[in-house]
C-alpha cells in the first residue's frame, strides 16, 4: 500500500511540475533561451528551459512563435524545437491546435 501511495504521489508531482503555466513563466523560459550564445554559453540553462517549454500546451505556441524574430540563430533553434514538440504532442493526442490564431499570426 505504501509503495502504491508513493507511486501516485510521484506521478502527480511529475504531472504538475515542470511546465510554463502562466505568461510570466513562459516569458522567463523564453528569456533564458534567448540568452544562449555561441560556444555553448547558456546551453545548460537553455536545455532546461526547453524541457519546460516543450511540456507547455498549445496556448504557448503564439508566444514562442513571436519570440523567434527577436532571437539569435541559436535561440531560434531551441524555440523551433519547443514548438515542434508541442505541435507533435497535440496532433498525437488528438487535441486541437489554435489554427485560427496561427492563421492570424501568419497574416
Amino acid at each position: 500500500m505504501r509503495n502504491c501511495l508513493l507511486t501516485i504521489c510521484w506521478t502527480l508531482t511529475l504531472a504538475s511540475s515542470g511546465h510554463a503555466d502562466t505568461p510570466a513563466d513562459l516569458a522567463k523560459q523564453i528569456a533564458i533561451i534567448q540568452a544562449v550564445e555561441p560556444e555553448g554559453v547558456g546551453n545548460r540553462n537553455a536545455a532546461a528551459a526547453f524541457q519546460v517549454l516543450s511540456r507547455s500546451g498549445a496556448s504557448s505556441l503564439l508566444p514562442l512563435l513571436s519570440a523567434i524574430e527577436a532571437s539569435n540563430p541559436i535561440a531560434r533553434n531551441w524555440l523551433r524545437a519547443s514548438i515542434e514538440v508541442i505541435v507533435e504532442r497535440q496532433i498525437a493526442s488528438g487535441d486541437p491546435l489554435p489554427l485560427d490564431a496561427l492563421r492570424n499570426f501568419l497574416k
